[in-house]
């Protein structure tokens, strides 16, 4: 009996620990206002012919500074979620080091590294790519990331 009080204590232990971790991502520091992140691709395989292997897809990132500190935008880390679409990004970071001062925005576009199928008339040639995103940031009152998920749609231009 006092074994089972002991795993029973263990798991709440446990069960308590991973509701701390789950419950601090995605916050800024204090009661400090999120930024705004728009993200969208804006040049992709439809421009660039549907190349075959590996190719730069470019994005671009318009941050809102909500708060009354100056932020800076450190990097952003991208990974593809599931299958599908004409291509997949390569899991990688990239870094800016941008400041965005209070109640201001920045526009920031920078080339990932992608891999095409390269057929425009494939059945997922216009599927959307599902893309996850962090974006790490800096502030006066501590560092914070934030996390989304976007679904980027895709045009059918055959040249």
């Amino acid at each position: 009996m006092k074994r089972y009080a002991v795993i029973a204590g263990s798991l709440a232990a446990c069960l308590l620990l991973t509701l701390a971790c789950a419950s601090s991502t995605n916050k800024t520091p204090g009661k400090m206002a999120k930024p705004d992140i728009q993200f969208g691709q804006l040049v992709g395989p439809a421009e660039l012919g549907y190349p075959r292997g590996t190719f730069d897809v470019q994005f671009g990132m318009r941050v809102t500074n909500k708060a009354q500190e100056k932020l800076i935008v450190r990097s952003i880390e991208l990974q593809n979620v599931g299958v599908g679409g004409p291509y997949a990004v390569r899991t990688e970071t990239y870094f800016f080091n941008k400041e965005v001062a209070p109640d201001q925005y920045i526009d920031l576009a920078f080339w990932a590294h992608a891999y095409g199928v390269g057929n425009p008339f494939a059945v997922d040639a216009t599927a959307p790519v599902t893309i996850r995103a962090v974006v790490y940031f800096d502030s006066p009152a501590g560092p914070f990331r934030q996390v989304f998920v976007k679904n980027l749609q895709q045009s059918l231009t055959v040249r």
